[in-house]
């Protein structure tokens, strides 16, 4: 499958905001800046609790260098049942889980 078909796979929605064009996937949000301009963390973060929840988890990847896809400023959020049980199971200090 080339990569113009993979993104479509799995696509819920594609959500417009004031600054940015967020396409949600069963699995992740892929987030740009409409004026093409690199995202910062508060921003994410903002965009994450937005739209999946203030308490959903997600994580960003960042992949071995050879299989890196880098076509345009986009950065990637993945959530999900996996996502959290892996964070919460490894990388969480038991004192900052509910």
């Amino acid at each position: 499958m080339k990569y113009s078909e993979s993104h479509k796979v799995n696509l819920i929605e594609v959500i417009s905001l004031e600054k940015h064009i967020v396409r949600k996937y069963v699995d992740r949000l892929a987030i740009c800046r409409i004026d093409g301009e690199r995202l910062g963390w508060e921003e994410l973060q903002e965009i994450k609790s937005e739209i999946l929840g203030v308490d959903v988890i997600a994580i960003e990847v960042y992949p071995a260098h050879s299989k890196v896809v880098n076509l345009r400023h986009t950065r990637h959020l993945w959530y999900g049942s996996i996502i959290t049980f892996a964070v919460l199971s490894c990388c969480v200090h038991p004192e900052f889980v509910d």
